[in-house]
């Protein structure tokens, strides 16, 4: 029976607040946190992990303090000491346990940082690289990912949180991120609205008013963007 991981109230502050009042829960299931940089997916990943304490709210397994030796990180950039050998910190890893730790290449590091909690029933992973897609799709716990767009983690997760300015803007299952755009002349001008995709309001009442239109499916990304442009996020990156 995997424990439940839940994040309650969360809120982290350094010289100014990162985090605002996070909360959700991640059962036996892969969680895509989504966000541009700066949005906080590192920092919350770090406090899931048990490598920072929030500034207020907590994080719990099973309702208890969180045991981060449940816990398997796997940070943007692990960091070794570079003359230890692989064999040193964990076994299990596929890179061959001779080798120094400063001599590997990032997704290395990535997979021995990955292979030193061999009890951990989550794996958070900030930064996901889908050449480690099979390592995730193998693991058998609860596992939360971070990303900059939806597209890169789509066929890995469940479920999407996204991130904006340190607050959850947008939660639910990765098919109610599925969006068309509808487009239609209104006079002389052309106007588009967006609708999920299992929802047909909109094209009902465009029939039922004789108008012509087109429907084009959104694409994961493009309904991330359009999610971060209703809470007025800028369009870039950085």
């Amino acid at each position: 029976m995997i424990p439940l991981l839940s994040a309650l109230h969360v809120s982290k502050k350094y010289f100014s607040e990162v985090l605002h009042d996070i909360t959700f829960k991640v059962d036996k299931e892969r969680v895509g946190v989504i966000g541009l940089h700066s949005s906080g997916k590192s920092v919350l990943l770090s406090i899931l992990s048990g490598i920072e304490k929030p500034t207020s709210g907590k994080v719990l397994l099973d309702e208890r303090p969180l045991n981060p030796s449940l816990v398997a990180y796997i940070p943007q950039a692990p960091l070794f000491d570079p003359l230890m050998k692989v064999k040193e910190v964990c076994k299990g890893s596929d890179v061959e346990g001779e080798r120094r730790l400063g001599s590997l290449s990032l997704l290395e590091k990535k997979k021995v940082a990955f292979c030193m909690t061999p009890e951990a029933e989550y794996l958070v992973y900030d930064d996901f690289d889908e050449s480690l897609t099979d390592l995730v799709k193998g693991f058998k716990g609860g596992v939360v990912l971070s990303s900059v767009s939806p597209s890169k983690v789509w066929n890995v997760i469940d479920k999407v949180i996204v991130l904006s300015r340190g607050r959850v803007v947008f939660s639910g299952n990765k098919e109610s991120l599925n969006f068309k755009v509808i487009r239609f002349r209104d006079g002389k001008q052309i106007r588009e609205t967006w609708e999920r995709s299992d929802s047909f309001d909109v094209e009902k009442r465009l029939n039922s008013s004789g108008v012509k239109y087109d429907v084009i499916e959104a694409s994961p990304d493009e309904a991330f963007w359009m999610i971060l442009s209703s809470k007025g996020e800028e369009r870039e990156l950085g």
